[in-house]
């Protein structure tokens, strides 16, 4: 039981480590968003970048068969 519980006290710490707020700390992330609103700031970026000023190259897509 002591050694259930060793690994349980672990597993929780591990937990609490890996929590996005820890981790936006760790990596110096500006800021951590709820990913239920994850597709409103994609598209927030998205259109803040400058527009087009020529069309896209249409090429084959590249597959690797290995």
């Amino acid at each position: 039981t002591e050694r259930q519980q060793a690994y349980e006290r672990m597993v929780q710490a591990a937990y609490d480590r890996g929590k996005g707020l820890n981790a936006g700390h760790v990596f110096e992330v500006d800021d951590v968003i709820d990913p239920a609103d994850t597709r409103k700031w994609l598209i927030a970026g998205i259109k803040a970048g400058s527009p087009l000023t020529h069309e896209p190259q249409l090429r084959s897509p590249m597959i690797d068969v290995w």
